[in-house]
């Protein structure tokens, strides 16, 4: 299980914070529905990815920020 933690978007750090050690994080529109077919997630390799999250998550309550897994 990747680790994870549950914060409300407005607490979303600055992209290098999120990319540390320069590894990918995975961003969740944190809802009680299923995110079925990817929707509502982001896999973020770089600054500019975690800015169209952060955007697209702009009207969402709270956020997952997960461990990028490299599972292949």
């Amino acid at each position: 299980m990747p680790a994870r933690r549950t914060i409300h978007v407005a607490d979303l750090g600055p992209a290098s914070a999120l990319l540390a050690e320069n590894r990918p994080v995975v961003l969740k529109a944190a809802s009680e529905l299923p995110s079925g077919g990817g929707h509502g997630v982001w896999i973020c390799r770089t600054s500019a990815d975690v800015d169209a999250a952060r955007q697209a998550l702009a009207g969402e309550e709270r956020v997952v920020v997960e461990e990028y897994l490299d599972i292949a």
